[in-house]
């Protein structure tokens, strides 16, 4: 069989244009050591148990003895003389319950070898789906990434030539030039993901994957055939890890039974032949030929409670392999629902999400327009290039968890071989053009520097901002503002004065309505400010207030003294109605 699935491999590896995931499997299976040695340790299960064998079949043994021998008398004179034997023994078990009971605990295990044999096989086949899946999301992303940066550059290379002609805002050039940024960064991010996801599928193949093929986006979905339970029900009859457990029970089971044997007798057929030319003390005799045949019983007394040890042993690897069992069948048991559900929602979830990319497509084209009117700001148009980006990535993601479901679910029930694979890799795109390959990151991917005289705005030349410290400046009809003073002249007494709070009321401009208020750095040179010439407010310094003893009524915490364009201040007069002064228009 093995001869055959190789043949069928290197057939449809000849048609493939890339790497597709029957040429990979190729590759992998005979690269991969983890399959290796699941076939290793099938082998030793194999000579274990013929050893375990050959313990009920007939021993033979040829034994040969030639010696020199001098033979001496007290009375007269020795001699010496060769001595000559040859004996041919044959044992024969007949009944040894312990080592019949061992032989076939061996073969339990030699079973529980070969399924974890085609676990192995099964999951290397998951590992190349699931691998290379990764790799084409991770290409995807990247693909997404690049397409949603050059869309952006647009939208920044346009708002700088509006900029550059003051109808955008420097705001919208800021945000587009950090999301542009960003993109950049995530593009070399992405990069590096996808060239360690082929990386990963270097590991099962033992080489290099230069290129993949993507899938097709109008692939089937078809449902998995009758209900989870059934499915579940299949798991537990054919899943070979699951058969792996239930033969080392069965092992487990078998080795108590067979160490529990020890106590009983055994029975051997033994038939000997022996030639010798000297007697049993090697004393000089005519040469004779011996046969014996017969049977030897042997009844254990006491073995230093090895017996028992073993049966104990025996019993605490059948508990284990118990527990496992459980174990695992709840485990198998989750990931076949969770598989199941995913399976039969896939074609469900595959129509939302080309439902969800044509709306984003719709809405992103709707906040370019809006943006070009004015109504939308520049932070919902990249929100909106944003979702669409995600909503691309989310219909591709739909594709590729339909894979990896029907592959786990396939391999959770014992189905997943090379025919499933055929199945899988026909959903593969075959054009060479769309192969997707490694992307090495460059210099070019790195971030630029930015055009700060691009992105700086415009200075006016008719306009000095004031050399003072008022540090507030508009360019108004009627401007308004507060004074900000410095507290360079004001004693430390008059800043921690309690009762004046409200310092920010205290002396304002006339109330009237300010229009198109904005910085004055701001202001082109060819559109002055209505020829208003900003100048500076003289520092002042305030003194508290002095109580009127005469008049407490008079006296309110928010009154505060005239400010004057000198050095220092004298105390207001103090009045019924203790209100802010209104000053006129400095400017």
């Amino acid at each position: 069989m093995r001869r055959t699935l190789l043949i069928a491999l290197c057939l449809f590896s000849l048609s493939a244009q890339a790497d597709n995931l029957l040429s990979l499997y190729q590759r992998a299976l005979l690269a991969s050591p983890e399959l290796k040695g699941s076939q290793y340790a099938v082998d030793i299960a194999k000579a274990q148990e013929d050893q375990s064998l050959g313990r009920l079949l007939p021993q033979a043994a040829l034994t040969g003895n030639y010696s020199g021998n001098a033979l001496k008398y007290e009375t007269r004179n020795g001699k010496t003389y060769p001595g000559t034997r040859a004996g041919l023994n044959i044992r024969q078990p007949l009944f040894d319950l312990q080592a019949y009971l061992l032989m076939r605990s061996q073969e339990s295990k030699t079973a529980q070898g070969e399924d974890a044999l085609t676990a192995a096989h099964q999951k290397l086949i998951y590992d190349l789906v699931d691998r290379y899946v990764d790799a084409l999301e991770a290409a995807d992303k990247s693909e997404i990434i690049a397409a949603e940066l050059e869309s952006t550059e647009k939208q920044l290379a346009r708002v700088k030539a509006m900029s550059e002609r003051q109808m955008a805002l420097v705001t919208d050039l800021y945000e587009l030039q950090a999301r542009v940024e960003t993109l950049r960064t995530n593009l070399i991010e992405s990069k590096n993901d996808a060239n360690i996801a082929l990386e990963k599928l270097r590991e099962l193949t033992g080489d290099a994957v230069t290129g993949i093929q993507p899938v097709r986006l109008d692939t089937a979905q078809p449902a998995p055939e009758g209900n989870a339970d059934t499915w579940v029900e299949q798991v537990s009859r054919a899943n070979p890890d699951i058969s792996a457990l239930k033969h080392a029970i069965e092992s487990a089971d078998k080795s108590i039974s067979a160490y529990e044997a020890g106590h009983l007798p055994r029975l051997e057929l033994q038939a000997s032949g022996n030639y010798s030319d000297v007697s049993f003390n090697n004393q000089e005799s005519p040469p004779y030929t011996v046969g014996t045949i017969g049977v030897e019983a042997t009844i254990p007394i006491f073995e230093g409670g090895i017996t028992s040890a073993r049966v104990r042993e025996a019993e605490g690897r059948k508990g284990l392999s118990t527990s496992q069992l459980d174990q695992k069948q709840r485990e198998l048991e989750k990931y076949t629902r969770a598989a199941y559900l995913d399976m039969a929602t896939a074609q469900a979830r595959s129509l939302a999400t080309d439902r969800q990319l044509e709306a984003n497509e719709k809405a992103k084209l709707a906040m370019e327009k809006g943006y070009e009117l004015g109504v939308v700001t520049i932070v919902d148009l990249l929100n909106a290039q944003k979702q669409l980006s995600e909503s691309r990535k989310i219909q591709r993601q739909s594709r590729y968890r339909y894979f990896k479901s029907r592959s786990l679910l396939m391999m959770e029930a014992g189905q997943l071989d090379v025919e499933e694979l055929a199945k899988l890799n026909d959903w593969l795109v075959s054009d060479p053009s769309l192969v997707i390959t490694a992307t090495p990151i460059t210099a070019s991917d790195e971030t630029p520097k930015p055009n700060k005289a691009a992105e700086q705005p415009q200075k006016t030349s008719n306009v000095e901002p004031p050399k003072s410290s008022v540090k507030q400046t508009t360019k108004t009809d009627e401007p308004k503002s507060v004074v900000k003073t410095e507290n360079n002249n004001v004693p430390s007494s008059v800043l921690n004065n309690k009762p004046i709070t409200n310092t920010a009321s205290a002396i304002s401009f006339s109330n009237k309505p300010v229009n198109n208020t904005q910085p004055i750095a701001s202001i082109p040179e060819n559109k002055p400010a209505n020829n208003t010439v900003v100048k500076p407010i003289p520092t002042t310094e305030i003194k508290p207030v002095e109580l009127n003893p005469e008049n407490n009524n008079a006296v309110k915490p928010n009154a505060i003294t005239e400010t004057k364009p000198v050095n220092t201040i004298e105390p207001a007069p103090i009045t019924d109605t203790a209100k802010p002064e209104t000053l006129e228009n400095p400017v």
